[in-house]
């Protein structure tokens, strides 16, 4: 209308200036979460692991998460600084529910998983840089081979110093099951002895066939033969015993007697040498740990292939080209 005053809205008029974030900032940030947050999981699971208090199966399954979530960082996380960062994160993760142990201790595992999960990363980096296009099966055992490492050493030196015998070798059950395969392999060369029945039942086997080489014995009668092969049986478990020097009571299944041989033979040189003979026992145990870890390691590849192949499928990240004609994954 002619001569009315006109309307401004004053509020329009202030310039506001708007922060843009990065494509996937947020998502980065998560990734981030969920990497320490698995990292959390090894450690305390572990932790309540050694406290006989859950399965092994658990603190593996934490295990398998931190390799996922590790992995992807790798592609997804570009700057160097956030991301060592976030390793100090894990670190502290990964050792922190150990806060009773001797500090020493601590810190020397810590500094070395530091070290590997660094080696790592600077490894797989290298790779992503230099290859033309995504390997992603071939980048994730490069660094997973690094993290089962780290993790085998926190597992294996934690793990010892309160320890008895028992648990530095297997667990009865465990150690049962090695056992019968062993016995089943060993009997077949000697079939005519019983390994998985009493100690006295294979005593009994063996004197039976020691005494079978003499001409004389198939010349007795067979209740000669009985208390010849008994008191053979007996004259056996008693040397050896004295040898031993174990108890050896002829009703223990022979499995049992070959452990309790086995954690004695332990506990004497735990005894005799202290922390020297834990630290030569855990470099022979961290030897073998990290050769399952290998297996542990492709497994956990594949696996962070098939969720890396998820979310592409899903559109949570993409492959794109870059000027270089060079293939980078983001959100």
């Amino acid at each position: 209308m002619v001569g009315s005053p006109q309307r401004q809205n004053l509020i329009e008029q202030i310039t506001t200036e708007r922060i843009s974030r990065p494509s996937g900032f947020y998502r980065g940030i998560f990734l981030d979460i969920f990497t320490v947050a698995s990292a959390l999981g090894v450690g305390f699971f572990y932790k309540i692991y050694l406290a006989k208090q859950v399965a092994l199966w658990v603190p593996l399954l934490s295990l398998g998460l931190f390799s996922i979530f590790s992995t992807l960082e790798i592609y997804l996380i570009k700057s160097w600084g956030r991301r060592f960062f976030i390793i100090l994160l894990e670190v502290a993760a990964l050792v922190g529910f150990f806060y009773d142990q001797s500090l020493k201790l601590v810190i020397i595992i810590a500094a070395l998983t530091l070290f590997f999960l660094l080696w790592g990363e600077a490894s797989s980096r290298g790779q992503v840089e230099n290859l033309m296009e995504i390997r992603f099966f071939k980048t994730a055992r490069t660094q997973l081979n690094k993290v089962v490492t780290a993790v085998a050493i926190i597992g294996v030196f934690l793990y010892l110093p309160h320890s008895n015998a028992e648990d530095i070798l297997f667990s009865p059950a465990s150690f049962d099951k090695f056992f019968d395969w062993a016995a089943g392999a060993a009997s077949s060369f000697y079939p005519k002895f019983r390994f998985t029945s009493s100690f006295g039942d294979l005593a009994s086997d063996i004197a039976r066939s020691q005494l079978a080489k003499n001409a004389d014995f198939s010349k007795i009668t067979p209740a000669e033969r009985a208390k010849a092969i008994e008191d053979a049986s007996d004259k056996i478990i008693k040397d050896l015993g004295r040898t031993l020097k174990i108890t050896i009571a002829p009703t223990e299944k022979t499995s049992k007697v070959f452990y309790n041989l086995i954690v004695n033979n332990l506990e004497e040189l735990k005894n005799k040498f202290g922390n020297r003979f834990l630290i030569v026992w855990g470099i022979v145990l961290f030897i073998a740990v990290r050769g399952v870890g290998s297996i542990f390691a492709w497994f956990a590849a594949l696996f962070s292939f098939f969720f890396y192949q998820m979310l592409l499928g899903f559109n949570v990240v993409r492959v794109i080209g870059e000027s270089r004609t060079h293939e980078v994954l983001e959100f």
